[in-house]
């Protein structure tokens, strides 16, 4: 029987060393501002323009505060229910606003595929008695889930204490007055409300008034607030200039929440004067009508929200009902913007508070240096960690988003905001605070005539252009930091590059008929530009700053040698051997990135030269350039800017990262199936058992003879899966080993599923030799167990494969190393995340315990590909780390 197989949902992968390995990522995020801080985001709210958006959320999300109950007086009703339609989700909600329990999955995925991403899981809440409760309860279906218009999730104990048992571990008592669970879905736009930014209530776009009682506080709603049409009062260019933010500062009260005014003042005022520019930029752009109704909505919202004011809730009903058309994708883009900026400045004030502790030799939670400071407490010394990180192996994993829709345009802009946020500390006097104001305005301007989403559906290669702005931004500069901060940490220690990356953009073929062997070469291309083009610009800048004169100091004879085989004879750098050098490195860097891509330099090579073989031999050249500035002590220099190239070449080589190919097993067993079919072997593959299967294809792998018919009649299907499977051997060839190292199977199920690939790599010049005669396979075969009763099969499919005669040896000669995946997503949504942890705890032992005794009697070493990517990660991690201080304090 053919198998059926749901499609799975691609998953980021880090594995290897994982003790290090939330410090070594965090610290990369820091260095680099992270990649959602280099995007200048890290909101979710990206498709708002296309969506018909409660703006009451929406209003939520500008004053940070997420709806207490505690507010109300008793015999109020909470929220009032009512229908609720979301527009892109498909999804009704009934006048109770209930749906069945069976699609409460498909309601939280719609929701965080829309403006409610992610959703957290709030603490239980103890119901209210109030009148009318039992009557209203009594007519609610326990498996039902409401959902009212203040993004709120209302979940019987039926089904709450299920969901409770998932998140927290343990199972509450049911009792009466624990009648109703809420789950509060807040998005990343809203600022957490126990921030003083939040419970400030702070005016969305005009000037707040300042409570000179209390510093750093604004009132909001009160009698003497300007009305919503005053116009703007812009601080003048005069206006003092803020205190320095010191440590000492936040320390020195002893009242807490004075620190805790003092500590988060340098934020409220950047949101303060982002929602004042933008204000002035819809004012301008939109006129002033759109300004004040941006305005009385924050109004209402803020009056109904968090004074329970239900006469202010029925007038912002009244007034969202008379919107047009435009008027509603006008307040959604206010709203939305103000989001973004607000986020803008809350992640400056992140980094404003991390360098403040730096600075003050604090070692923060999760940072690199902490985590090592515990390794050398515990008796750990840095010759075990170096000789620990030798032999890993960390590779985070970029995957594809087709749904992705915010552009690189508005990113952009959003990152120089940031830039010029971050730099307004540093400014000296009234007219440069003035021109960089403008300077942000001028970005606000722009992202607000600028259209948020696209239009039309990401291509293939749109989604590996936005993958690649990851390395402009952070990767390509960040990761060579990352391993200079371990050499200081570790001195005398060799690093060698255990943190590279990967990507299945171009590769990942399961659920996405547009990847085919075209889009694979197309990728690794665009890769390699990307890698060669920061090199050539690295190279050319040391040209500039390796101007030693050979009269003056020494070289090595390596060094001479390189500098006599330039092609550059130019008078005037006859006594430069590095400049020399350089300019003949960089024509060799222009002439492989033209045989490699196809493009041409930025910058001209001024003399022509042969292309590098390959990164190692680009390496070598930068190696002896290093051993001659070493030798007449300019290490400075080295450090300046070699060291990190010569990191960069290490890790990224021509080929940038790892290009992981992924396929559904169904779909190889139906190539499979017809090319027995056409070669007469066997009419009906999918109709044997698993035992004849495998004898079939064990017997086809130790037949040297090709299945594949010439001249024979494929079908589509077959001949583009044959066609990756070949393009993958000649791109290894032109991108080197690094370029593809691995096969994803997706839905492993048995151990045929293995077998099957094995025989396509056969067919396409991916496996050499015979299982009997010791073959060999350029690429890993990696099963990937997603489902809960994959999970708990995965350790009896690997026995019984490593049991099938020449597996084991051929693995061997293959590199020794057998890589698994176990997928977090699938398996959460199988079982749930207590019954997914539980099971893949399980099954990272029992593999574990089955390849020790491998590596002994086989020399198989087990490496593990955690699909753990997205919220099912950070939720796990936030949950180990609140165990991990637990654990400290006991």
């Amino acid at each position: 029987m053919a198998k059926n197989r749901a499609k799975p949902l691609p998953e980021p992968r880090v594995f290897g060393f994982a003790h290090l390995l939330p410090p070594v990522c965090g610290h990369l995020c820091r260095l680099g501002g992270g990649i959602e801080q280099a995007a200048g985001q890290r909101h979710a709210g990206d498709t708002i323009e296309r969506r018909v958006v409660d703006l009451q959320v929406q209003a939520d999300l500008a004053t940070g505060q997420a709806f207490d109950d505690r507010h109300l007086p008793q015999g109020v009703s909470a929220i009032e229910r009512r229908r609720v339609q979301a527009a892109d989700t498909g999804l009704e909600i009934g006048e109770a606003g209930c749906c069945r329990q069976d699609d409460m999955a498909q309601v939280i995925g719609k929701l965080r595929q829309a403006t409610v991403n992610p959703y957290r899981v709030g603490k239980l809440q103890r119901h209210r008695r109030q009148p009318g409760a039992k009557e209203r309860r009594q007519r609610q279906p326990r498996h039902q889930l409401s959902l009212d218009l203040a993004g709120e999730v209302h979940i019987p104990v039926a089904v709450g204490r299920r969901l409770d048992q998932v998140q927290r571990g343990h199972v509450h008592r049911r009792r009466r007055r624990f009648e109703v669970q809420k789950h509060t879905v807040q998005t990343t736009h809203a600022l957490h409300s126990s921030t003083p930014v939040a419970a400030a209530g702070l005016r969305l776009l005009a000037e707040p008034k300042r409570d000179c009682s209390r510093p750093g506080r604004i009132r909001e709603g009160r009698a003497d607030s300007p009305p919503a049409s005053a116009p703007v009062q812009r601080e003048p260019d005069t206006m003092p200039r803020r205190p320095p933010f010191s440590l000492a500062a936040m320390t020195r009260h002893s009242n807490p929440a004075s620190a805790a005014d003092d500590k988060n003042r340098p934020l409220i005022e950047d949101i303060r004067l982002l929602g004042r520019i933008l204000g002035e930029v819809i004012r301008e752009q939109d006129g002033p009508e759109a300004y004040e109704l941006v305005e009385r909505v924050r109004q209402l919202s803020i009056a109904y929200r968090l004074k329970s004011d239900n006469e202010a809730g029925q007038a912002l009903d009244e007034l969202l009902r008379s919107l047009s058309n435009d008027q509603t994708v006008s307040v959604i883009r206010a709203f939305s913007y103000f989001s973004h900026l607000a986020n803008i400045a809350e992640d400056r004030h992140h980094v404003r508070r991390r360098r403040l502790h730096e600075r003050a030799g604090h070692l923060q939670e999760g940072s690199l240096a902490l985590s090592l400071r515990r390794l050398t407490a515990a008796g750990v010394s840095p010759e075990q960690i170096g000789r620990s990180l030798r032999s890993a192996h960390i590779s985070p994993v970029l995957t594809a988003h087709p749904t992705e829709v915010q552009r690189q345009s508005i990113l952009a802009a959003e990152r120089t905001i940031a830039e010029l946020v971050e730099c307004r500390e540093a400014l000296l006097g009234a007219r440069e605070l003035a021109d960089n104001e403008a300077l942000i305005k001028a970005r606000v301007t722009q992202i607000w005539q600028t259209r948020m989403l696209r239009l039309a559906r990401l291509t293939v290669a749109d989604e590996i252009e936005n993958a690649l702005q990851y390395y402009h931004a952070t990767f390509l500069r960040e990761i060579p930091r990352l391993y200079r901060a371990l050499e200081e940490a570790l001195p005398g220690e060799q690093l060698a590059p255990f943190f590279r990356m990967g990507n299945w953009i171009g590769g990942d073929r399961d659920g996405n008929p547009f990847v085919t062997a075209e889009t694979l070469r197309m990728a690794l291309q665009r890769q390699a530009a990307t890698a060669l083009q920061h090199y050539l610009s690295e190279v050319h800048q040391l040209g500039g700053e390796l101007s030693m004169s050979a009269q003056w100091v020494r070289m090595t004879p390596a060094m001479a040698a390189l500098a006599d085989r330039s092609p550059d004879t130019s008078e005037h750098r006859r006594d430069e051997p590095y400049r020399r050098a350089l300019i003949g490195m960089y024509a060799r860097l222009a002439a492989t990135l033209q045989a490699l891509t196809g493009q041409s330099a930025l910058r001209h090579a001024v003399v022509s030269a042969a292309a590098y073989p390959s990164a190692t031999d680009f390496l070598d050249d930068l190696r002896v350039i290093e051993d001659s500035l070493r030798a007449h002590h300019a290490d400075p220099l080295i450090a300046l800017r070699l060291a990190p190239l010569i990191r960069a070449v290490e890790v990224f080589g021509f080929h940038l990262a790892t290009v992981d190919l992924r396929q559904s097993s169904d779909q190889h067993e139906a190539v499979l199936a017809e090319l027995l079919r056409v070669a007469r072997l066997e009419e009906n593959y999918g109709g044997l058992a698993e035992p004849a299967r495998c004898a079939l294809l064990l017997r086809l792998l130790d037949d040297a003879r090709p299945l594949r018919v010439r001249g024979g009649d494929y079908s589509a299907l077959a001949s583009g899966e044959l066609a990756i499977f070949e393009a993958a051997a000649s791109l290894r060839q032109v991108f080197g080993d690094h370029a593809i190292r691995q096969y994803i199977i997706s839905h492993t199920e048995e151990v045929s599923d293995l077998l099957e690939v094995l025989l396509l790599f056969k067919e396409t010049g991916l496996l050499r030799g015979t299982l009997r005669e010791g073959a060999q396979s350029e690429l890993t075969v990696v099963p990937l167990f997603e489902t809960i009763n994959d999970l708990r099969r995965a350790t009896a499919i690997m026995r019984s494969f490593y049991a099938t005669a020449g597996i084991a040896k051929m693995i061997g000669a293959s590199g020794g190393e057998q890589e698994v995946m176990l997928g977090y997503s699938d398996s959460n949504k199988d079982g749930g995340t207590f019954t997914s942890t539980w099971e893949l705890y399980k099954a990272e032992t029992s593999l574990a315990a089955l390849f020790g005794g491998l590596h002994q009697s086989q020399g198989v070493t087990l490496r593990l590909f955690h699909g753990r990517g997205g919220t099912v990660g950070r939720r796990r991690d936030q949950a180990t780390r609140r165990s991990w201080r637990s654990r400290r304090q006991r």
